[in-house]
């Protein structure tokens, strides 16, 4: 298949829609980490971060400018998954007072 026809397969605007869906997802997932809109925005997120790695390697083996915006943007998705602070949940035992069996801290 010719590289060109597969760049019109992955239009530009593609790129700018899966962007976009990582920045929400990112926000989602940043603002609301313990709500199921949370885990909604982790999973468009992880989505968004696939569909742009695809892009980006199909625009780059054309040499076509999309693919540093592909590239750009999951850099600047993946630094707003690491930083910052995220609660995590508490997985050690605390006995309960006057129960013998240990309950799960949340």
């Amino acid at each position: 298949m010719d590289l060109h026809r597969i760049c019109f397969v992955v239009p530009p605007s593609l790129i700018v829609m899966l962007q976009m869906v990582g920045v929400l997802g990112l926000v989602l997932s940043r603002c609301l980490p313990s709500h199921r809109w949370g885990v909604r925005g982790r999973r468009l997120l992880v989505l968004a971060m696939i569909g742009l790695g695809l892009a980006g390697v199909v625009h780059g083996q054309h040499r076509s400018g999309e693919a540093l915006f592909a590239g750009a943007t999951m850099a600047f998705l993946m630094v707003g998954m690491i930083s910052g602070t995220t609660p995590v949940r508490n997985t050690l035992t605390t006995p309960r007072a006057g129960s013998a069996e240990p309950v799960t801290a949340v």
